[in-house]
């Protein structure tokens, strides 16, 4: 943690974290915060150790050397505390054949409070409508989630994952599969939820351009931290230095939101 922050001003804090597959190294003293409230874009190449870092985060994965810390409470202590973190998956892991309506998909959200087996109650229910209505999906309540467009689907997962209300929220990659023009309007909604609700936001991306829309802060990763500080300075050196062989892409959108943006 930086010298002056102090544990409430932070809501995440990820210090000297090394991680390995079967002896091969993913993360490498990776050492950064975000501070509650802002918005933060983590990117970098694929195989850089990102969704390693967010599942590291949220406890699905064992942390055996150094820390991590979402406002104040190990992995461990989050997975047993509902309302700290809402975690969206990458579409790619989620089964959109299972039979579900969008209705069951939100509740089932807040079966880690009620129980598996338990019946959810009118609260929780209210609940339920009143997101779905808050991200524009009322209308499709009794539709099977598998019927939905991408864009859809990911407001119901989001949907979701606020249905503990919690105070950061995690999205790995929620744009892919999304056309341009659906990926402006879902940064556009996306903020507009964060300051309505409040929210501290974590958002895996490989779109520069359109995280720049954003996100407050960046954290460039490649095994290793290369940046991490406000997302206005950025700059080819930092993104050349992350990315290696993959660099001409990420100029290339890099470049075209500095034209049309500043």
């Amino acid at each position: 943690m930086e010298q002056g922050k102090t544990a409430t001003s932070v809501a995440l804090s990820v210090e000297h974290v090394w991680f390995s597959y079967n002896g091969h190294s993913v993360l490498k003293d990776v050492t950064f915060h975000i501070e509650s409230g802002t918005s933060c874009g983590l990117i970098g190449p694929n195989g850089g150790g990102k969704t390693t870092l967010l599942k590291l985060t949220i406890g699905l994965l064992p942390l055996k050397r150094g820390t991590i810390r979402v406002f104040g409470l190990s992995p461990e202590q989050v997975r047993k505390t509902p309302g700290i973190i809402g975690y969206i998956p990458q579409q790619t892991l989620i089964d959109w054949n299972f039979p579900a309506t969008v209705e069951d998909v939100v509740l089932m959200g807040a079966y880690g409070t009620a129980g598996l087996f338990r019946r959810v109650g009118p609260e929780i229910r209210k609940r339920a409508a009143e997101l779905l209505e808050l991200t524009g999906m009322k209308a499709y309540g009794r539709q099977p989630i598998g019927k939905l467009s991408v864009g859809q689907q990911q407001r119901v997962f989001i949907a979701r994952a606020l249905i503990t209300q919690p105070q950061i929220l995690i999205l790995d990659e929620p744009t892919s599969g999304i056309d341009s023009g659906g990926q402006h309007q879902f940064y556009s909604f996306i903020h507009r939820l964060k300051e309505q609700m409040r929210l501290t936001m974590l958002m895996v991306s490989h779109d520069v351009g359109q995280l720049h829309r954003f996100a407050e802060q960046i954290v460039c990763l490649n095994q290793r931290v290369h940046f991490h500080d406000r997302s206005e300075l950025i700059n080819e050196e930092i993104l050349e230095e992350t990315y290696g062989c993959e660099l001409y892409l990420y100029l290339k959108e890099h470049k075209q939101h500095l034209a049309e943006y500043h």
